[in-house]
């Protein structure tokens, strides 16, 4: 009884934390202009990864299919805040004994723009065809079952404007959404430099 209120303890006082650290970020966001630079997709996403799975080792299988070593976008360090916050979000609203994520990354041609789009999917609870029309807006924040307030989505969505990125949310499985959820994230190619 005793573990279960310490390990209860420890996960409010990391919500917290997470919830003061995006709160923070959404405040540098509004208020600053913040630099956007070719950065490493791939690193961030590393990094995200071994954030979330450090505490999950035996409970969380995470498979990553990607052609690239490396892919370089216009964006910033907060990039690996959008992954962590999609990650974080797959673990804590999965009710599975085996948690599974799935990252899949390819290039894509939208129009005449490449883009690389990574899609995360996981097998959570999934998300309902009404929250999924506000699950980005921050105007509709409320808390969920007890597990957040959806601050974190919210950061996401806003840091995909900053990189001129587009996200969106599908049902895992095609029209049953409560076999899990599948984050699709696009981010524009940058153009060459001239050297």
């Amino acid at each position: 009884k005793l573990k279960e209120l310490i390990e209860t303890i420890k996960q409010q006082a990391t919500r917290g934390f997470r919830l003061l650290s995006n709160i923070n970020k959404l405040s540098q966001l509004e208020s600053s202009q913040l630099d956007i630079y070719e950065i490493d997709v791939c690193d961030l996403l590393r990094k995200a990864i071994d954030y979330v799975k450090t505490p999950l080792q035996n409970n969380l299988t995470i498979k990553i299919d990607t052609p690239f070593n490396e892919y370089f976008i216009n964006a910033n360090e907060l990039l690996q805040d959008v992954f962590e916050n999609i990650l974080v979000n797959a673990v804590i609203h999965n009710g599975n004994s085996l948690i599974e994520i799935s990252i899949n990354a390819s290039e894509i041609v939208q129009g005449k723009k490449r883009y690389l789009q990574l899609a995360i999917s996981d097998n959570g609870v999934g998300i309902e065809d009404a929250r999924k029309k506000i699950i980005f807006d921050g105007k509709k924040l409320k808390v969920n079952n007890g597990k957040g307030l959806g601050i974190g989505l919210f950061l996401v969505k806003k840091l995909m404007g900053l990189y001129k990125g587009k996200i969106r949310v599908e049902d895992r499985v095609k029209g049953d959404y409560s076999q899990g959820s599948n984050f699709i994230l696009l981010f524009p190619k940058p153009k060459r430099r001239k050297t």
